[in-house]
Parts: C-alpha cells; structure tokens; sequence
C-alpha cells in the first residue's frame, strides 16, 4: 500500500494548478486563478472571500468548487484539527464531478476539461489515503488513470498536461521499478519513462503559466528529495518556491528541511527566523494554524 501513498502523495499532492490557457473570457477563470495565488501566498481569507463570490456568481461551473476543495485542503494541512475541514473538502470535490462528468464522458473531451477531471478524481483519492481508505482510493485511481490514458501524447496542445503526464510518467516507472508487484502494469496502462516523467516537468517549470510553474517546482523539490535523494536539486527548486512564495510555510518548512538534510545549520536558524517573522504578522492565520506551524519547527 506504501506505493498507493506514494502516487497520491507525489502525484496530485498539496496543489494542483489551473490549467487556464484556453479558457473562456466569460467564466470564473480569471478570478478562480487569484483565488489560487491567495492560497499560495497563505492570504486564506482574502482567498475565502473570493470563493464565496464566485460560487454565487457560478454556481454550475465546476471551477469554483474544485479551488473551494482546494481552500479546505490548505486548512486540512496547516490545521492540528484536520476532521472538521475532510466532509467539507469531499463535497466540494463531489460537487465540482459532478458537473464535470458529462464533460469527459464523450469521445474527445476537452483538454482543460480533462485536466481537471483527473485531478478531481486524484483529490479523491488522497484524502481517501489520508483516512486509511487505499480500497476506495484506488476506485478513484483508476477512474483517473483512465483518463491520463487518453491525454497522454496531448501535452503540446495544452501545457497544463506536461505537468500531469511527467508525473505519471515518472511514477509509473518509478513504482514498477520499485515494487516487483507492478511488473505487470504496462499490461494495463501505458508504460512510463522516469528521464521523461522529469523531462516534463522541467518544461511546466520552465513554461509562461504561474501556477502550473509552481506545480511543477514542487514536484521536482519532492522528487529529487525522495526517491532521487539529490539534496542539491531539490534546493533549487525549493529556493524558487520560497522566492515566489514567501509567505507560504508550507514551502519554507520544505527549504528547512532540504538545509537540515544537507548540513547547513547557519541557513536553518536563518530561514527559521524568517519562518517567525511571517508567522507572527500573518494575520490570516488562525490560532490553531498558528500553534500547528510552530510544531514544525
């Protein structure tokens, strides 16, 4: 089951990007997108506020709900009390499948479409691993790797899916290599490539598209900390994260981390300095978010 939680985890782990090029002007897209860098920048209620907004303002566009999952997400890990946040971030996701079903159940769905569907599914599937659930996650998982299938080969016509098929493509490798118990799953879904997998990663964080970029960051920082176990790349990609996103704990407890590992006990009691200083002017942190951050360290 260990590999159940490493593809969750790795897969479609803390955030997921939008995906918005080919959007419509006259949709939440934009607004969704400011939504998502609020959350980034660990603004919550700024980010709570525009949701509501838009699920009033959208209220059959899955959008809204999908970044609403997103919110309850970021409260399920920066939060010691994660129970009240798991039903409210399940039925956001429930909410934004269901209007995304009829979507994708045709022939040639659209790209963006896709893409989001995949992820609906994986967001399933992590909190079901969260809770123990690997049976029910894997019924996610599958429903979802049906559907990375069918876009593989897609990536050059929307960048988003560079990000979802390195992915796949490096811990479908990764996991046959890894468990013997997988030997057989090319047999089932198509073969991944790891040299590829990281491949493309490189370019989503290479790419024009903010959010897909930061996807693909923390990705590779994850990555080249476990199974790579190459600190000094991984660094790379958690400096880009911390310069980008200076507010966000969750990215500088990665940094820490990745320093510790390397020996460096000068830039930990640095970046721990910095860790305090926005913690204690964040005033949209709550008091339990604020005590769960100080454990951390």
């Amino acid at each position: 089951m260990r590999y159940v939680k490493v593809l969750v985890g790795a897969l479609f782990g803390v955030w997921v990007s939008l995906g918005y090029q080919n959007a419509k002007a006259a949709s939440p897209f934009p607004e969704s997108i400011t939504a998502m860098q609020y959350l980034y920048h660990f603004q919550f209620h700024d980010a709570d506020s525009l949701i509501s907004q838009l699920e009033k303002e959208y209220p059959d566009h899955y959008l809204p709900h999908f970044v609403r999952a997103n919110y309850f997400w970021w409260q399920i890990v920066s939060s010691s009390d994660q129970h009240q946040y798991k039903e409210e971030y399940y039925e956001a996701l429930k909410k934004a499948e269901n209007f995304l079903e009829p979507l994708t159940d045709v022939s040639n769905p659209d790209d963006n479409d896709l893409f989001f569907m995949i992820n609906t599914l994986a967001f399933k599937a992590r909190l079901d691993v969260m809770n123990g659930d690997y049976f029910r996650s894997l019924r996610h998982l599958n429903r979802s790797l049906r559907l990375i299938e069918y876009s593989l080969g897609r990536e050059s016509q929307h960048s988003p899916l560079y990000l979802t098929s390195g992915l796949y493509n490096y811990l479908a490798d990764y996991g046959k290599k890894r468990y013997p118990f997988l030997a057989l799953y090319p047999l089932i879904y198509p073969s991944g490539n790891m040299e590829t997998g990281l491949d493309y990663l490189k370019m989503a964080a290479m790419g024009s598209d903010t959010l897909v970029k930061a996807e693909a960051h923390y990705f590779l920082m994850r990555i080249y900390m476990e199974p790579e176990n190459n600190h000094e790349k991984a660094l790379e990609h958690a400096q880009w994260l911390t310069d980008q996103y200076p507010a966000n704990l969750i990215f500088r407890y990665y940094h820490k981390t990745i320093l510790k590992e390397m020996g460096q006990p000068d830039l930990v009691a640095e970046l721990q300095k910095e860790f305090a200083g926005f913690l204690k002017k964040n005033e949209q942190l709550s008091t339990d978010q604020k005590s769960y951050f100080e454990t951390l360290w």
